[in-house]
């Protein structure tokens, strides 16, 4: 098939646009990011294959109008056909139009496509380098597969079909397995004849089974009446066990009461001497405190009437009056000389804010031409444009980084949250099994025969037909004969075996599986939903690789101009040094702060001459201030005078505060003596309560009087325990029991109690084993006289038995029709792989050649446990791994190519290719220019790309400009 032109009424950006192309040279589609490159791809693939409506929506014009066009292609017959598609007409479906006017729909469309759907024509057609990585790590049977599914289906249907045709073989026989149905219904069957030989033999037994009852009965009574007997008597000795702790513990309470003297202790004696601890200790604390408050108190009055003087308080009030002129003096001074030091401050900084070398002095030692203004005025304006920029560069980078890392991020979640490949065909297998089983289970029920399950009629004869249409289009598609006679061959078998079956059978999934089934169909389209949506993202990611580019060269070119700007610059500061480190900004103004500079450099001089003034009538108040200092021995320096007079106004302050002090001190301490007297007495009457207490006890101190304490408690604590030990033994022990044990006089021997416990238990254990041998027994007689009196069972048995073994032998049947189909479908697959991979290793070799310049001979893939591998031209072995990523990209190109045409058979199709030279240097972008000229004269080439230089390279090819 050849496309001449096309004409877009309306698709995404796309709106009455058309293009033509070139037969028998490559076509070289060119244009920036967002040119529309992608948005003509998918148009291409919308007027082969269509789209379903909802995909539609992404595509329908920006500017409105209907979604479609037109495609002029030529098909292999030499027959001009316009291929049209139309959202709104229809139903989207294509219609053909050859030049005589005759109509084709979708079916005629896809028979001159070779019979590809979509995916298997970008899977074969359309590629670029980033769809041929995974070539790298294929083994010989690997490629082998590959080549086979997409040569057939375009797709992994064969291989899916592989596997589940293994996994029902496996299903349902395995040699040394158990799971599989058929080893199940083997052991049942088996399980089924033991059975009815064993009931020919319980007929005999009737009559002694009467007996046996009988017998069985009397010993249960009897067994049950010792039971009785024997668990009464475990009873008695296991409680009167669990009561010898209580028992000794009583005896020896009443021992140890009998050892102990009569204590005399006044009732609550603990309780009152607690209460008074608890007045005593705060007035002990209180009385401490406060006699160290005392002695603090006068130690404070005593160093507070050391300190005041009030002789030179007087003298020192006078002084501090003469302050005020003083300050005044002081602060037209100090005014003065912050207004000098600011004015100096103020002209260095102005100067140091020039950032350049130069000098109050040196004001007028330069001299500037009258252009020079104009001069600097014009590399301002230059560097603020490359300034904005390399801002607008930078803010370009940045957004472009933060797209990046948002394609990327979302490009990693959608390959985290897709199910794989294997666990979808999994999913597909799980729905077609269930919809078989339905079939089977339905057919069952229709048929009213126990145990037989049978396949769908109508499925195995569409299946048939299937089988025979596929066969006869890879046949005329190019193929081997052999397909053609294998699917007439399996088309035959089929339909046999579903004449065989009984009709109106309908496929029903039971309520619990359904929901199940469901489940995988809704995983299935999330699936398809997901992988639609990372073909998307990675064509962005594409998008913004080429951007970045871009990018670059503007850097480049902004670099160059900034280099020429620094060279002026370098010029102007080799002439004027001053200038160096001054941005060039500021230059212009560098006139006018030369004048403002002299002007304050006259105002500073002046207002130093007027400090010199005030100074001298300060330093006579100055020298009286430090006379008074020297009187108290305190020191003033020439820097400090105003520091002085406050420590002076700070002293007749303290001495005013030092004189309350003194008064409130001496208050404070009579205070304080009269609470501690008050404490002392309170604390005398508590201390006399306590021996009166002691004296009750008949003890004489504190530690005594604890340890009779101590003692009673003692005594009144045994007693409660005796008491307590007695209403346990009363509750363990009838009254009957106590006196035959005699238990308040002796104590029962452990050793004797555990050895009578042991013998009764053995005799229980003993009768229980009887009891429950003989029960069993019973149960036994009752069960098998039963089934001999009411049960049918060895007439069903022998029914049952019959109807397994007839569902081994359908078994059996279905397993050896899997069988057959996955022998005939490895073979098929051997026998395809053995005859298409050597003629795809032969022409991806001649490209490999070329592309090389020889340097590499061959591509062999004949050890199946080994990758592909390459030989050189010295004879040396490399795996794609070891060569260059240049190389590589020309390995994975030759086979792709190769591939293509080797699947192309009579009716070879167009090339799609978008970038897939991005990484090429120029040497071998000339070789794959030659190779491309070469395949364009059998396949059509449309070659996607944002290089603007292809021009220069593809001399002989047909170049279309997007803008």
């Amino acid at each position: 098939m050849i496309i001449h032109n096309l004409y877009i009424h309306g698709f995404g950006k796309w709106s009455g646009f058309s293009l033509s192309f070139a037969e028998d040279r490559p076509n070289i589609i060119t244009g920036k990011n967002e040119a529309g490159k992608s948005t003509l791809y998918h148009f291409f693939l919308y007027m082969f294959f269509g789209l379903p409506p909802k995909q539609r929506e992404a595509y329908m014009p920006k500017q409105g109008g209907g979604l479609g066009g037109t495609i002029t292609v030529e098909t292999a017959e030499a027959e001009v056909v316009t291929v049209e598609r139309f959202h709104d007409r229809y139903k989207g479906q294509a219609i053909c139009r050859t030049s005589l006017g005759v109509e084709h729909g979708e079916e005629w469309l896809r028979d001159q496509l070779n019979g590809l759907d979509r995916e298997s024509f970008e899977a074969i057609f359309s590629f670029n380098a980033d769809d041929l990585r995974h070539l790298e790590t294929l083994s010989a049977e690997s490629l082998g597969e590959t080549l086979l599914d997409i040569g057939l289906t375009g797709s992994d249907r064969i291989s899916r079909t592989e596997r589940w045709l293994e996994k029902k073989v496996e299903e349902r026989f395995k040699p040394q397995g158990r799971k599989p149905v058929i080893n199940e219904q083997l052991h049942k069957v088996e399980d089924l004849y033991k059975k009815t030989r064993s009931l020919e033999k319980e007929e005999q037994a009737y009559l002694h089974l009467l007996e046996e009852k009988q017998q069985a009965i009397e010993e249960i009574e009897a067994s049950g009446m010792a039971w009785r007997e024997k668990t009464n008597a475990l009873y008695r000795t296991e409680q009167l066990l669990k009561a010898r702790p209580a028992l000794v513990n009583y005896h020896q309470g009443l021992e140890e009461l009998q050892r102990r003297e009569f204590i005399v202790f006044p009732d609550g004696g603990m309780e009152r001497y607690r209460q008074l601890k608890e007045k005593i200790l705060p007035l002990q604390s209180e009385k401490k405190l406060l006699t160290s408050d005392v002695e603090a108190g006068k130690e404070k009055l005593k160093a507070l009437a050391a300190a005041y003087q009030p002789q030179r308080l007087e003298e020192a009030a006078l002084l501090l009056k003469r302050r005020p002129e003083s300050e005044k003096l002081g602060y037209e001074k100090e005014r003065l000389h912050k207004e000098t030091e600011h004015r100096q401050e103020e002209l260095s900084k102005e100067v140091q804010s020039l950032d350049i070398p130069l000098t109050v002095d040196d004001l007028d030692d330069y001299t500037f031409p009258f252009y020079i203004e104009e001069t600097w005025r014009e590399l301002k304006n230059e560097e603020q444009t490359l300034v904005q920029e390399r801002a607008y560069i930078h803010d370009q980078s940045m957004d472009l980084e933060r797209e990046f890392q948002y394609v990327e991020t979302k490009k990693a979640e959608l390959e985290e949250e897709m199910i794989g490949e294997d666990e979808a065909a999994a999913l597909q297998y799980k729905i077609q099994e269930a919809s078989e089983t339905a079939a089977a289970n339905r057919a069952t029920r229709n048929s009213g025969k126990a145990g037989r399950v049978r396949p769908n009629r109508a499925a195995l004869f569409v299946g048939a037909v299937a089988v025979l249409l596929g066969g006869a289009a890879v046949f005329i598609g190019g193929g081997s004969v052999v397909w053609l006679l294998l699917g007439v061959m399996l088309s035959i078998g089929l339909s046999f075996y579903a004449s065989r079956l009984p009709q109106n059978v309908q496929p029903q999934i039971s309520d619990s599986r359904e929901k199940d089934v469901e489940r995988a169909r809704e995983k299935l389209r999330e699936y398809e939903t997901q992988r639609t949506e990372w073909k998307h993202v990675h064509d962005q990611w594409k998008q913004l690789n080429h951007e970045d580019i871009r990018l670059q060269e503007k850097e480049s070119l902004a670099a160059q101009r900034r280099r020429r700007l620094e060279a002026q610059v370098t010029e102007q500061r080799s002439l004027y040094p001053f200038l160096t480190g001054l941005d060039v900004k500021h230059w212009e103004k560098l006139f006018h702060k030369v004048v403002q500079l002299r002007e304050k450099r006259v105002e500073y001089l002046q207002a130093v001459k007027r400090i010199e003034e005030l100074e001298r009538k300060q330093d006579g108040m100055t020298e009286d201030l430090k006379t008074f200092h020297r009187r108290l021995d305190w020191e003033i320096l020439d820097h400090t005078v105003r520091t002085g007079w406050n420590e002076l106004s700070g002293w007749i302050k303290q001495q005013e505060h030092l004189e309350r002090d003194v008064h409130q001190q001496k208050e404070a301490l009579e205070a304080l003596e009269r609470r501690l007297k008050k404490i002392t007495y309170q604390l005398q009457g508590y201390l006399e309560e306590c021996h009166q207490l002691f004296g009750e006890c008949g003890v004489e101190s504190e530690q005594d009087f604890y340890k009779r304490a101590e003692e009673a408690e003692t005594v009144r604590k045994l007693q409660e325990d005796v008491a307590g030990y007695q209403f346990q033994i009363d509750g363990l022990l009838s009254e009957e029991d106590q006196a035959h044990a005699d238990v308040w006089n002796q104590v029962p021997e452990e050793s004797r109690l555990l050895t009578d416990i042991r013998e009764i238990k053995r005799d229980i254990e003993h009768l229980e084993t009887q009891q429950s041998k003989a029960r069993q027994h019973l149960a036994d007689i009752h069960s098998r006289l039963d089934q001999m009196e009411n049960s049918d069972e060895r007439s069903a048995l022998t029914h049952h038995y019959q109807a397994e073994k007839e569902k081994l032998k359908e078994m059996a049947k279905e397993w050896a029709g899997y069988q057959a189909a996955l022998q005939a479908l490895k073979e098929t697959k051997q026998s395809y792989q053995s005859t298409y991979l050597p003629a795809v290793l032969a022409a991806a070799e001649d490209y490999f050649r070329t592309l090389t310049d020889r340097r590499y001979e061959s591509i062999a893939a004949d050890d199946p446990g080994r990758g592909i591998t390459v030989l050189d031209s010295e004879g040396m072995l490399f795996a794609p791994g070891e060569l260059s990523k240049g190389t590589r990209d020309q390995l994975y190109i030759s086979l792709r190519l190769a591939l293509g045409e080797t699947m192309a058979g009579q009716r070879p199709l167009p090339f799609f290719m978008d970038d897939a030279f991005v990484h090429f240097d120029e040497r071998r972008l000339q070789k794959m220019t030659t190779i491309l000229q070469g395949v364009s004269t059998r396949h059509q080439v449309l070659f996607f790309s944002w290089r603007s230089d292809l021009q220069q390279v593809f001399t002989d090819a047909n170049i279309q400009q997007l803008k």
